[in-house]
């Protein structure tokens, strides 16, 4: 098995059932010829010549890292407040022997404790093998540009519609230069979202879009926006149950 990292947003997103694609940088080995040399070329042609090798391939279980938290049974019984998420976490034993209750921000926050205060959580990339509770197998992979993907494949990447209603713009519209006005024709509020909202503000008018805002979040300050176009591994993957990965690791 291979670990593989999901932003909290995206882990609860395949948690809802709703994500079964991931795109992720495709890195070149070497940085000595300008990107825009091969923009015409077709991913076959590019990962030949780049020399390129997926860090997962079709039959691979993963096990997704997420946002996390840890705590003794002594802690959750004595020190944390009672209340609906106080025994909501896994029990599972670390690789010391010791069993530990792991918590996920996915799930929603940890009441802080009386007595220590604020629980912080621990970075996705620091989670161990023995606290992960969702596993995957990748069925396709593939190479393509980021801004290659479709609305279908948007909605694979968890952007759902959420029905905000019909809403009046406040613009009109002339249809003889200007002499008369009219109010314009009622339209549909954004409603594509990958992550939780509230409104129709936080939305998007279509599922590419909504994957667009998410990507440009996670990987823009990386250099790697939706702008620059970078190549992308196309991963389509499934849930598998704990007792499969363990199965075949």
């Amino acid at each position: 098995m291979k670990p593989i990292l999901f932003s909290t947003p995206m882990v609860q997103v395949i948690l809802d059932g709703r994500k079964t694609m991931t795109r992720r940088i495709c890195k070149p080995l070497t940085l000595n010829y300008p990107m825009r040399a091969y923009e015409n070329e077709t991913a076959e042609q590019w990962l030949s010549r780049w020399n390129h090798k997926s860090p997962y391939k079709p039959g691979d279980i993963l096990w997704v890292r997420e946002t996390w938290q840890s705590f003794f049974p002594e802690e959750v019984t004595q020190n944390h407040q009672q209340g609906p998420r106080s025994f909501s976490g896994i029990p599972a034993e670390t690789a010391k022997g010791h069993y530990m209750y792991f918590y996920y921000r996915a799930d929603g926050e940890v009441p802080d404790d009386p007595k220590y205060g604020k629980a912080n959580w621990h970075p996705s990339i620091f989670m161990p093998r023995g606290a992960a509770r969702i596993f995957l197998r990748v069925t396709a992979v593939r190479a393509e540009r980021v801004q290659e993907i479709t609305e279908t494949d948007a909605k694979a990447e968890g952007a759902v519609f959420t029905d905000y209603g019909i809403y009046q713009p406040k613009w009109k519209a002339s249809l003889d230069g200007g002499k008369t006005f009219y109010p314009a024709a009622p339209a549909q509020h954004p409603g594509w979202h990958m992550a939780e909202v509230n409104s129709p503000d936080q939305c998007y008018p279509s599922a590419r879009s909504a994957f667009i805002g998410i990507w440009d979040s996670l990987n823009a300050k990386r250099g790697y926006g939706w702008d620059t176009n970078p190549w992308v591994w196309v991963y389509t993957f499934e849930r598998c149950e704990k007792s499969e990965a363990q199965d075949e690791s």
